[in-house]
């Protein structure tokens, strides 16, 4: 399931403050209809009810894909902060099959996600690329 979150924020142009919404979890199985929204970067774009303007909430979230079993967190924090109960929850996870990675960029997000959809290794893509 897809969960989303709202806060009170200020526009960015006009300073109106607003509430605004954005997703914590993306869930594209359930949710088919919000890939392409992660894929082009708009996810969590809001339209200020002030000025009519794009209010894009860059935060961390975590993208699931039930039927591939993959899940991406995208963390906007460059330090891990795995704790024991989620390295936990992580190993179970790859006891069933499941692909978690963790990425600190957008654009790594989308890299991951393109790389799962074709069937590929993104393990050895990132060590080809190293090189």
């Amino acid at each position: 399931m897809s969960s989303i979150h709202k806060s009170l924020q200020n526009c960015p142009h006009c300073k109106v403050e607003q509430e605004v919404s954005y997703y914590q979890t993306v869930n594209i199985t359930l949710n088919p209809e919000l890939k392409p929204k992660v894929l082009s970067g708009n996810l969590n774009l809001n339209i200020c009810t002030a000025c009519g303007k794009e209010i894009n909430i860059f935060t961390g979230f975590l993208y699931h894909d039930m039927k591939n079993r993959i899940m991406i967190e995208l963390s906007m924090d460059e330090s891990s902060s795995e704790t024991e109960g989620k390295k936990e929850i992580i190993d179970n996870l790859a006891e069933h099959g499941y692909i978690f990675r963790r990425v600190t960029e957008y654009g790594r997000l989308i890299e991951k996600i393109n790389i799962f959809d074709n069937n590929l290794n993104d393990e050895i893509i990132q060590t080809v690329s190293d090189r």
